[in-house]
């Protein structure tokens, strides 16, 4: 085993201590709305000496982070920002004054907080492993299909090139631009790239597995400079045009939250194959609601005395999460096999094996760990790409581990997740460095950063779904939601995609409590996303988490009319146009009631109508209604009765009219049967119309010597 620690590292003061700098370098905090509205923030004292405290904000939206808004003494542990409204996300940066070591914490407040619905995810997954045909795939795209996402699937192999993989993600992003996840399923290509040692241990120097290739779309990675070839592993070696990229660090910002689903080479575990479909089992057991192991986070740290605190992404992470209840310190293993945590962290001494004082692979091998989410630091393992990897070791083994991350150079940060964001959200943000994050600077923005396990993972799931019916109601639907039985839901969410590639749009939110609801629909076909919303508790105040959704497909038959003609035109002082009328939708037969405006004449039939604008109010057989669909009668002035020299030629026409008579620069108007207006402006130099932009039909152009009628081929 590999007991030594970064070269780095090895410059600092070694030294005893009864808290460890991962805690000196954190301010544990938490946050419960305020009675009379607002956020009050809490948190603990940290160790060491301070002068004071200065707290930032910004929307959870935002990038930036503001300037100092609150300036507090060194005995402050409270503060209320009165400014916050319901409904609202605020993410806080505190930070401990006059300290070297930067105490710190970063907190995600929310009010009552309805988290946005997700996007689009693409499955790249190795065909030669499993096909997508597979039951498993299929219920797991239904499961994540529930939450709302758009799915999309890659098929890719184990021979392919990262180049190709990466193209195809680049395609689907240009094509989609609402895709932000992305699952590498199976033996995906892994990408190497940079001069990189991020562990401080040389053997490894070179380029490291970088999966971060792949959530970089728009980024620019070459292969011509870095010339390096001191590891002593082959794969590290990384010279000009060997397929192996030169950055060390993201250039851009990720793009994409990517994880990776990868048991090549962990016999140790079982076969590819077998512990893809364990993988797949469990992952649909924790994102169904079943998981009821405790929401706490436990931490072992075995770095106590290192200058970088790498256990402070627990130590300023869980009490967000879950309140100061929530974190123990405790044996990874002990509690693991125990009760278990939603999370684990876990650091010390490494080996690509082993983490000193945490665990090894032979032990995920046998024990079964209930802990889902595993952050896990120390050398080597986060070069992850070896036989029987550690930091791959909770994907394979028996136990509920679902995503495991090397996670202490650089930092990640836990708070959006109390917030209601899914694992791979919250480790995008944290490879892009959040703004005022206080964190390790060693490793920021490194290459080496990578997700093992489903990015699309909500860490707070629920089972229960709202058991929503449907019925078409003319061009709206009535929905219930019958199921009394579950009687704690706050709201039922209701959304709206055009097809399954598309994102939902959020239509309605209602009130369990009315148990229905009526919904008028924004096209005659598409899909009906529905979800029950549930108030969630968490370190951070409430949010609202769902249960999984339905998906309702709907086509409805939207009554509509047509025009097939209007003849003819009318001498303002005449009433001899007729009109035929088409019908759709609906239910046969049609009743039809004109209404002429203005004048207030009502017109019984479809001729001897006089000209002028008319509404037509339409009711089927089923009672289902289709008003203000407007007719325009058009009307011929005296002027354009007595001139027989005005005419409208080429007529039909594809491209342009001439109206005789018609001067440069005279102003006209074209509107449709329907009375719409298509477009105005001045006749051309010769007098000419311009049509082309018309759809093919019949349109009435309208100048000052009167309407007149052209069709447009």
């Amino acid at each position: 085993m590999k007991n030594h620690l970064p070269l780095l590292l090895l410059l600092c003061p070694i030294f005893l201590m009864a808290q460890s700098v991962g805690q000196q370098r954190s301010i544990q905090i938490w946050s419960v709305p305020e009675s009379g509205g607002g956020n009050r923030l809490f948190w603990k004292l940290p160790p060491g000496n301070h002068t004071g405290f200065s707290i930032r904000k910004k929307d959870c939206t935002q990038a930036a982070f503001s300037g100092v808004i609150a300036s507090l003494s060194a005995s402050d542990t409270s503060w209320v920002d009165g400014s916050a409204p319901a409904g609202s996300c605020t993410d806080y940066v505190i930070q401990a004054l006059g300290n070297s070591l930067n105490p710190s914490a970063t907190i995600s407040s929310v009010l009552e907080f309805f988290p946005s619905l997700p996007g689009g995810i693409v499955l790249v997954l190795d065909t030669g492993l499993i096909s997508e045909q597979d039951a498993r795939i299929g219920r797991w795209i239904q499961d994540v299909r529930a939450e709302g996402w758009a799915v999309f699937v890659l098929p890719t192999h184990a021979q392919a090139s990262p180049v190709s993989v990466r193209q195809g993600l680049q395609n689907l992003k240009q094509s989609h631009p609402f895709l932000s996840h992305a699952v590498l399923m199976g033996r995906v290509p892994v990408p190497y790239s940079g001069d990189i040692y991020p562990d401080g241990h040389t053997d490894h120097r070179g380029a490291w597995p970088a999966d971060g290739y792949y959530a970089d779309v728009d980024g620019f990675w070459t292969d011509q400079q870095v010339n390096s070839t001191s590891g002593s592993q082959a794969r590290h070696h990384n010279v000009p045009g060997d397929g192996k990229f030169d950055p060390s660090t993201f250039s851009t910002d990720l793009d994409l939250a990517v994880g990776r689903i990868d048991f090549a080479d962990m016999a140790s575990f079982g076969t590819p194959n077998m512990l893809l479909e364990r993988y797949l089992d469990k992952n649909h057991f924790f994102r169904s609601g079943q998981w009821t192991g405790p929401e706490t986070g436990i931490v072992d740290d075995n770095f106590p005395s290192f200058q970088e605190g790498f256990a402070a992404p627990a130590w300023r992470g869980f009490w967000p999460l879950f309140g100061p209840q929530g974190l123990q310190e405790a044996d990874y293993f002990g509690t693991g096999n125990a009760g278990g945590a939603l999370f684990g962290y876990g650091c010390g001494a490494g080996s690509y094996q082993s983490c000193s004082g945490v665990g090894t692979s032979s032990q995920f091998v046998s024990d079964s760990l209930n802990i889902p989410f595993n952050l896990l630091f120390g050398s080597y393992f986060g070069d992850w790409d070896n036989a029987n990897a550690f930091l791959r070791a909770p994907l394979a083994s028996k136990g509920l581990g679902l995503v495991a991350i090397w996670a202490g150079r650089p930092y990640v940060y836990l708070n959006s997740l109390a917030a209601g964001a899914n694992i791979g959200d919250m480790y995008r943000s944290s490879a892009n460095v959040p703004s005022y994050s206080f964190g390790n600077a060693v490793g920021q923005r490194g290459v080496h950063m990578a997700l093992m396990g489903d990015p699309s993972l909500l860490v707070f799931p629920r089972k229960e779904d709202a058991g929503v019916q449907v019925v078409l109601d003319c061009d709206s639907l009535r929905l219930s939601w019958p199921n009394v039985s579950i009687a704690w839901p706050e709201w039922v969410e209701l959304a709206w995609a055009s097809d399954s590639v598309s994102p939902a749009q959020l239509l309605s939110r209602q009130p369990f409590g009315t148990g229905q609801h009526s919904l008028v629909l924004p096209a005659d076909t598409g899909l009906l996303f529905s979800r029950l919303l549930f108030k969630k508790q968490t370190g951070s105040g409430y949010f609202y988490q769902a249960g999984p959704g339905q998906w309702h497909a709907v086509a409805t038959q939207r009554l509509s009319v047509g025009l097939d003609s209007i003849w003819p035109e009318t001498a303002l002082n005449a009433c001899d146009a007729g009109v035929n009328l088409s019908f759709s939708g609906g239910q046969a037969p049609y009743q039809v009631q004109w209404t002429q405006i203005p004048g207030g004449q009502t017109g019984t039939g479809t001729s001897g109508l006089c000209a002028g604008t008319y509404v037509l109010h339409i009711t089927d057989a089923a009672g289902c209604t289709l008003n203000s669909d407007t007719v325009v009668i058009p009307g011929v002035n005296s002027l354009g009765e007595l001139n027989a020299e005005v005419y409208v030629y080429p007529n039909p026409t594809e491209g342009k009219v001439w109206v005789r008579g018609v001067a440069p620069g005279a102003l006209y108007r074209i509107v449709d049967v329907l009375g719409r207006e298509m477009g105005r402006g001045l006749a051309e130099q010769d007098g000419a119309i311009p049509v082309e932009f018309l759809s093919s039909g019949t349109y009435f152009i309208v100048l000052e010597q009167g309407v007149f009628q052209v069709v447009r081929k």
